[in-house]
Protein backbone atom coordinates (compact mmCIF):
# COMPACT_ATOMS: atom_id res chain seq x y z
CA UNK A 1 0.00 0.00 0.00
CA UNK A 2 1.30 3.44 -0.90
CA UNK A 3 0.22 7.00 -0.24
CA UNK A 4 0.21 9.44 -3.16
CA UNK A 5 1.15 13.03 -2.28
CA UNK A 6 0.61 15.75 -4.88
CA UNK A 7 1.56 19.40 -4.81
CA UNK A 8 2.14 22.51 -6.90
CA UNK A 9 3.35 24.49 -3.90
CA UNK A 10 7.02 25.54 -4.34
CA UNK A 11 7.94 24.53 -0.77
CA UNK A 12 6.46 21.04 -1.24
CA UNK A 13 7.93 20.73 -4.73
CA UNK A 14 11.41 21.43 -3.36
CA UNK A 15 10.88 18.83 -0.62
CA UNK A 16 9.58 16.27 -3.13
CA UNK A 17 12.45 16.93 -5.55
CA UNK A 18 15.03 16.47 -2.81
CA UNK A 19 13.35 13.24 -1.65
CA UNK A 20 13.24 11.91 -5.22
CA UNK A 21 16.92 12.69 -5.75
CA UNK A 22 17.91 11.18 -2.39
CA UNK A 23 16.03 7.97 -3.21
CA UNK A 24 17.18 7.87 -6.86
CA UNK A 25 13.73 8.04 -8.46
CA UNK A 26 15.19 8.76 -11.88
CA UNK A 27 17.59 7.52 -14.51
CA UNK A 28 20.71 9.67 -14.94
CA UNK A 29 20.46 11.82 -18.04
CA UNK A 30 16.71 11.39 -18.48
CA UNK A 31 14.27 14.29 -18.26
CA UNK A 32 13.08 13.54 -14.71
CA UNK A 33 16.63 13.95 -13.43
CA UNK A 34 17.04 17.32 -15.20
CA UNK A 35 13.67 18.56 -13.93
CA UNK A 36 14.47 17.56 -10.34
CA UNK A 37 17.89 19.22 -10.48
CA UNK A 38 16.32 22.43 -11.87
CA UNK A 39 13.73 22.47 -9.10
CA UNK A 40 16.47 22.19 -6.48
CA UNK A 41 18.67 24.82 -8.14
CA UNK A 42 15.74 27.25 -8.38
CA UNK A 43 14.45 26.43 -4.86
CA UNK A 44 11.19 25.27 -6.39
CA UNK A 45 10.04 28.77 -7.32
CA UNK A 46 10.82 29.18 -11.03
CA UNK A 47 8.13 27.50 -13.17
CA UNK A 48 7.53 24.74 -10.64
CA UNK A 49 6.01 21.56 -12.06
CA UNK A 50 3.29 19.60 -10.33
CA UNK A 51 4.82 16.58 -8.65
CA UNK A 52 3.19 13.44 -7.29
CA UNK A 53 5.22 11.09 -5.10
CA UNK A 54 4.24 7.60 -3.96
CA UNK A 55 5.36 6.79 -0.41
CA UNK A 56 5.42 3.43 1.34
CA UNK A 57 3.99 3.05 4.84
CA UNK A 58 7.59 3.54 6.03
CA UNK A 59 7.56 7.01 4.41
CA UNK A 60 10.01 5.97 1.67
CA UNK A 61 9.30 7.43 -1.79
CA UNK A 62 9.11 4.69 -4.43
CA UNK A 63 7.59 6.50 -7.41
CA UNK A 64 7.31 9.92 -8.96
CA UNK A 65 5.23 11.59 -11.65
CA UNK A 66 5.95 15.10 -12.90
CA UNK A 67 3.62 17.23 -15.01
CA UNK A 68 4.92 20.44 -16.52
CA UNK A 69 4.01 22.36 -19.64
CA UNK A 70 1.78 19.54 -20.89
CA UNK A 71 4.53 16.94 -20.54
CA UNK A 72 4.47 13.95 -18.20
CA UNK A 73 7.33 11.90 -16.78
CA UNK A 74 6.86 8.86 -14.54
CA UNK A 75 9.28 6.63 -12.67
CA UNK A 76 8.55 3.78 -10.24
CA UNK A 77 11.23 1.79 -8.47
CA UNK A 78 11.61 -1.57 -10.19
CA UNK A 79 10.58 -3.64 -7.17
CA UNK A 80 7.29 -1.68 -6.97
CA UNK A 81 6.29 -1.86 -10.63
CA UNK A 82 3.21 -3.74 -11.89
CA UNK A 83 1.33 -2.90 -8.67
CA UNK A 84 -0.74 0.06 -9.93
CA UNK A 85 1.53 2.71 -8.45
CA UNK A 86 2.49 4.28 -11.77
CA UNK A 87 -1.12 4.47 -12.89
CA UNK A 88 -2.15 5.96 -9.51
CA UNK A 89 0.56 8.60 -9.90
CA UNK A 90 -0.57 9.45 -13.44
CA UNK A 91 -4.22 9.54 -12.35
CA UNK A 92 -3.35 11.95 -9.54
CA UNK A 93 -2.07 14.48 -12.09
CA UNK A 94 -4.13 13.86 -15.25
CA UNK A 95 -7.90 13.60 -15.09
CA UNK A 96 -10.00 11.60 -17.60
CA UNK A 97 -11.48 14.77 -19.12
CA UNK A 98 -8.00 16.24 -19.73
CA UNK A 99 -6.23 15.90 -23.03
CA UNK A 100 -3.43 13.39 -22.59
CA UNK A 101 -0.08 15.09 -22.05
CA UNK A 102 3.02 14.37 -24.08
CA UNK A 103 4.83 11.50 -22.40
CA UNK A 104 8.45 10.48 -22.30
CA UNK A 105 8.98 6.81 -22.92
CA UNK A 106 11.92 5.36 -21.13
CA UNK A 107 12.19 1.70 -20.42
CA UNK A 108 10.85 -1.13 -22.52
CA UNK A 109 7.13 -1.39 -21.88
CA UNK A 110 6.56 2.24 -20.93
CA UNK A 111 4.74 2.89 -24.21
CA UNK A 112 2.27 0.10 -23.30
CA UNK A 113 1.92 1.55 -19.80
CA UNK A 114 1.03 5.00 -21.13
CA UNK A 115 -1.35 3.57 -23.75
CA UNK A 116 -3.23 1.82 -20.96
CA UNK A 117 -3.31 5.02 -18.90
CA UNK A 118 -4.76 7.06 -21.74
CA UNK A 119 -6.96 4.66 -23.69
CA UNK A 120 -10.20 6.10 -25.01
CA UNK A 121 -13.77 4.86 -24.82
CA UNK A 122 -16.49 6.85 -26.54
CA UNK A 123 -14.15 9.80 -27.02
CA UNK A 124 -13.29 10.02 -23.31
CA UNK A 125 -9.98 8.96 -21.85
CA UNK A 126 -10.44 6.04 -19.48
CA UNK A 127 -7.92 6.01 -16.69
Amino acid sequence: MVEIRVSKDPKDILEYANAAIKHCLYVNGWSIFRILKNVVQENGVVNPPTIALAYTCDNIPVGICILRAGELDTFVRKSFRKKGIGKALVNSLVKPQDNPPRVFRGIKGSDIFYRKCFRKENGTHVM
